[in-house]
Parts: structure tokens; C-alpha cells; sequence
């Protein structure tokens, strides 16, 4: 399965949740979101957290606190 994060592809396995794409995609960026610096939103700018489902061909972002 494929998502995006902060436009950039990766490939994850089924049942897969926010956390480990974050994994994938940098340990530096999943450091900062896990500790509190950052959040993660989708594509419709909806806050999700670290143990959210993950879905085929979404969009994430991570972005600095609000």
C-alpha cells in the first residue's frame, strides 16, 4: 500500500497506522510529532493521531503546532 507524506510516496504494509508511516518517512520527523512539536494532519486538514488507521493513496502532512 502507498500513502503520501508531505507529498512524498511511501510504501507501507496493510494495517499499518500513522506512527509507522511517520517511521518510514524520517525518524526525525516522527521524533518531533511524538514528542509534542508537531502534528500530523490529512488532506482535508483534519489532526490525526499517532495510532489512526491509515489509508491506500492519502495525503499527510506534518505540520508545526497551531
Amino acid at each position: 500500500m502507498k500513502v503520501f507524506v508531505d507529498g512524498q510516496e511511501v510504501k507501507v504494509f496493510s494495517g499499518a497506522v500513522i506512527a509507522d508511516i511517520l517511521r518510514l518517512y524520517s525518524d526525525e520527523e516522527y521524533a518531533k510529532v511524538s514528542n509534542g512539536d508537531k502534528d500530523v494532519y490529512d488532506e482535508y486538514e483534519n489532526l490525526v493521531n499517532l495510532d489512526g488507521a491509515v489509508f491506500s493513496d492519502a495525503k499527510y502532512f506534518i505540520r508545526g503546532k497551531k
